[in-house]
């Protein structure tokens, strides 16, 4: 008999471990599907996140009150943040329970009065100073009703996302969206190489050069051979063409910019207004155009040539 009661005494322990631990794990984290409170006390457990993490962790249960007095006994450890008590039609504040983990274990209670009957939504909201987890632990009395768990639906699934290419980097974009920009500005346009395919050959033209032929007729004999007359010089057409060509020009320069996927730009200044480099962005300002921005990443050469 003795073994008997010892034995019963066992499974006893092992099921309201079990219960317990299922109701630790229901923790809902989403207001819209609180977890609801079937009996009267709460565990919950709070883990630590990665170093440079500062998001807080949120847990929400749902219960009734009726009319009269609800008695809340709060024990936390290693904790630091907040609990709150809301009537969930309208998310009416009843209570705020701050908590700091400087002591071992933190314990306090708050008395809560309903005029009518509620529904209520506990949350929980805070951290674990350090690499140790949080625990807490919630006790009801009084007024306090427990919820049927079937009257509250699962929140839903979450999709699970794979992906089949390696996550690029904010910079990485930037560089090959730079790039493709750049490719599509230098490349002629669909329309253009139609325009020049379907633009009529023109001959090269040839400077013809007028021959003058002088006639001459014989002198008679009574008159005096006049004496040569002296002829300025002049230079015919081609020649004045040759001269002008041969004239130095004004030199014409351009903004020259390099990529390092072999590309580059070409604007002759007059069309620039002007150009700087602020940052790692190379910023050019065009005359009556849109500002141009490109990395300085992506930029191998700057020049006016």
């Amino acid at each position: 008999m003795r073994y008997l009661n010892s034995f019963l005494y066992i499974i006893i322990v092992v099921s309201a471990v079990g219960f317990l631990s299922a109701n630790a794990a229901a923790q809902s984290n989403d207001q819209r599907y609180p977890t609801p409170v079937t009996r009267s006390e709460i565990r919950g457990r709070i883990d630590a996140r990665p170093i440079g993490d500062a998001r807080l962790t949120q847990h929400f249960y749902v219960f009734d009150g009726e009319q009269g007095d609800i008695f809340v006994n709060i024990v936390a450890e290693n904790f630091t943040g907040d609990i709150d008590i809301f009537v969930q039609d309208g998310l009416r504040p009843l209570s705020k329970i701050v908590f700091y983990a400087d002591y071992q274990n933190n314990e306090t209670g708050r008395v809560l009065y309903l005029r009518k009957s509620e529904r209520l939504l506990l949350r929980v909201q805070g951290r674990t100073p350090n690499d140790d987890p949080a625990s807490y632990v919630i006790k009801f009395a009084g007024s306090f009703l427990a919820v049927n768990a079937e009257d509250f639906p699962n929140a839903p699934e979450l999709p699970i996302i794979t992906r089949s290419e390696p996550v690029r980097s904010a910079r990485q974009a930037r560089e090959e969206t730079s790039a493709e920009t750049l490719r599509t500005e230098t490349a002629p346009s669909r329309v253009e190489r139609a325009e020049a395919e379907s633009r009529p050959a023109v001959p090269e033209r040839k400077e013809e050069t007028a021959v003058v032929r002088k006639e001459e007729t014989p002198a008679r004999k009574d008159e005096t051979p006049a004496a040569p007359r002296r002829e300025t010089a002049t230079p015919r057409a081609p020649e004045r063409e040759a001269a002008r060509s041969a004239a130095p020009r004004a030199r014409m320069l351009k903004l020259v910019i390099e990529f390092t996927d072999g590309s580059r730009i070409e604007r002759p200044m007059t069309e620039i207004s002007r150009f700087s480099v602020e940052g790692e962005t190379l910023v050019v300002l065009p005359k009556g155009g849109p500002v141009r921005r490109y990395s300085m990443a992506t930029v191998n050469r700057v020049s006016i040539e």
